[in-house]
């Protein structure tokens, strides 16, 4: 009404309340910033009122700002120092929920930004866990803190991949991993122990792949298989005890899925691998993989009889 009728001490006023005062529910925030947008400031003082109600928001103000700094890599920064787990889990499940929001029409968050600090994050926790892997490698053993340590980093590196995914913006760090030959060399001269935190990232890395999520060319995805997927069943007796019921059929589907998409030789190799090792220790020991053998099996030889 005071913004209508030209009163601005009345406007003034109205912004030192709506400043101060705490605003309740998303359907408030909405009203609040509606109503301070319509403002026409012909005073310093209302103006830098009007931006400091609507900065509450993440809203530009409505005359021309430097651009703020994106505060997302400082928080990611905060993740990645935290010390206190539980804090830091709830802080994750938190920053995970706001970053997969559907966008509103005025929303100001540059993706790109967003993306590209994941990916920094990403690759310094890789680098962070190949230290770790030289350290153990070094030690000649599992004592110490080292796979708490790798855990740790290996949990980081969990939540930045699912957070990717659910963004449709995995497929980089998937070409990353299947590059990481450095930390690939090294899981020979470490102990399980300190392996299966690689192994939880190459299963979460076949989840995303096998739902879509990431986006990986073939030469990616067979550059992962021959890396990786041999230590995952390798050591999938450790990797499948911290897994619950649901989550280890989520992952057995996913590694499924991803050695489906490789050329039917690929598929054989990595199949074959996996038929001696389920042999051998059963599905208590190693992931089950049977529905891929069928299917590649009606591939290389129903399918490819028929053919010829």
């Amino acid at each position: 009404v005071s913004n209508s009728i030209g009163f601005h001490p009345g406007v003034y006023a109205c912004l030192v309340y709506m400043e101060a005062v705490p605003w309740v529910g998303e359907e408030e925030e909405q009203q609040v910033v509606a109503a301070v947008r319509r403002i026409r400031p012909d005073d310093p003082e209302v103006e830098a009122l009007q931006a400091g109600v609507l900065r509450r928001l993440g809203f530009p103000p409505p005359f021309p700002q430097p651009p703020p700094d994106q505060p997302i890599s400082q928080i990611i920064q905060l993740l990645e120092r935290a010390t206190h787990d539980r804090a830091r889990t709830q802080t994750q499940s938190l920053l995970s929920r706001l970053l997969l929001l559907k966008p509103a029409s005025s929303d100001t968050a540059d993706p790109t930004a967003i993306t590209e600090a994941l990916h920094v994050t990403y690759h310094a926790c890789m680098h962070a866990l190949l230290v770790l892997f030289v350290r153990a490698s070094d030690a000649g053993d599992a004592v110490g803190p080292i796979p708490a340590l790798a855990a740790r980093q290996a949990e980081h590196l969990l939540w930045v991949v699912g957070v990717l995914a659910g963004r449709r913006a995995a497929g980089d760090v998937v070409a990353a991993w299947s590059e990481f030959g450095e930390l690939a060399g090294l899981q020979a001269r470490v102990s399980s122990a300190v392996r299966r935190s690689a192994g939880r990232v190459t299963a979460r890395l076949c989840v995303a792949i096998g739902k879509g999520e990431a986006f990986a060319s073939s030469a990616t995805r067979c550059a992962l298989a021959r890396t990786w997927l041999g230590w995952l069943m390798e050591d999938s007796r450790w990797v499948v005890a911290a897994w619950c019921g649901e989550e280890r059929a989520e992952v057995e589907e996913g590694v499924c899925r991803t050695v489906l998409t490789l050329p039917v030789e690929e598929q054989g190799r990595v199949l074959m691998e996996w038929a001696a090792m389920f042999c051998r220790v059963g599905r208590d020991g190693c992931l089950d993989l049977r529905a891929a053998f069928e299917i590649w099996w009606k591939r290389a030889f129903t399918i490819g009889n028929n053919r010829q």
